[in-house]
């Protein structure tokens, strides 16, 4: 199994050891006129777009595509679109 550069791991990009690749989670954060977040989840496999509200999205929870693929957010993926999605909301000066 080839190995990858230790920099990847400290990137998140590869698992504890660093033998392969973490798969991240393709997404993006829509905001309806009241500032509530969508997150659209690409699939991998067709590349259909999933969408679900953030707050109601569990941390490893399933959330399947209409494909059968897994689309489950960890915790970290979870945080990251929240991050991301109080970004967006600071961009336009709401709190």
């Amino acid at each position: 199994m080839k190995r990858f550069l230790p920099f990847l791991c400290l990137a998140g990009l590869c698992s504890n050891k660093g033998e392969t690749p973490m798969k991240q989670q393709r997404f993006d954060i829509d905001l309806d006129k009241h500032y509530n977040a969508t997150v659209v989840i690409a699939c991998e496999e067709c590349g259909r777009e999933t969408r679900q509200h953030l707050k109601s999205i569990i941390p490893d929870t399933p959330l399947t595509c209409r494909c059968g693929a897994d689309l489950s957010m960890g915790r970290s993926e979870v945080q990251r679109a929240e991050q991301k999605a109080n970004a967006i909301r600071q961009s336009y000066r709401v709190h």
